[in-house]
């Protein structure tokens, strides 16, 4: 048991990491790994290995695979739901509050937990895990319904049906994940400005 506790100290050791740093640092390099190979493709030794550790010491943080696939999902819908949180605070109206709400998110979505929330196949998750991944993902398409309609009441946004709406969205901001490539052409600003463009025009009154 020593033995794998100090194994698993030598996660993050370089930094001086305490407990919850390690434990970010190996949430993230999981979210990596799960977008560059896929989940079925990844193993708890691969990342052990990505890491330079041994597996026992991964089991300090977590219980196993699903449990690994689960809190990186779980990082990744908290951050969209703090993105949530500061833009809801903010004196705006509902369609100032959608676009900030979606720059912030298209730029997410190039992020490790950003692009995992994507990417990674929801058949890995346990039924578990899946309900518990489900749950978030319905709050944060609540939130986002509830935007769109302080904006249908304010006449910032054209009537809809903010689900529809919401989903559409979501999509759309997710899509850099899948397609945006720091190296490529675009810069980040420039791909996030064009897809809060598109949806401006798809959200203004008529």
């Amino acid at each position: 048991m020593e033995t794998n506790r100090r194994a698993a100290r030598r996660i993050g050791a370089e930094q001086g990491a305490d407990y919850e740093e390690r434990h970010q640092i190996i949430l993230r390099e999981a979210a990596r790994a799960f977008v560059e190979h896929g989940t079925q493709n990844t193993s708890l030794d691969d990342l052990a290995a990505r890491l330079g550790v041994t597996k026992p010491a991964l089991y300090h943080y977590v219980s196993g695979k699903d449990e690994l696939i689960s809190q990186v999902l779980d990082m990744a819908a908290q951050e969209k739901l703090g993105m949530l949180d500061a833009v809801s605070a903010e004196v705006l109206s509902g369609r100032d509050k959608l676009r900030r709400v979606f720059e912030l998110w298209a730029a997410n979505a190039t992020t490790d937990f950003g692009r995992a929330v994507v990417l990674i196949e929801r058949f890995a998750l346990s039924e578990q895990s899946l309900e518990k991944y489900l749950e978030v993902h319905r709050k944060i398409l609540r939130r986002i319904e509830t935007l769109i309609r302080e904006g249908i009441d304010d006449g910032s946004i054209r009537d809809c049906n903010p689900a529809v709406m919401a989903l559409g969205l979501m999509g759309v901001f997710n899509s850099p994940a899948r397609w945006y490539r720091s190296e490529g052409p675009l810069s980040l600003d420039n791909a996030v400005g064009q897809l809060v463009e598109l949806m401006e025009h798809g959200v203004a009154p008529t």
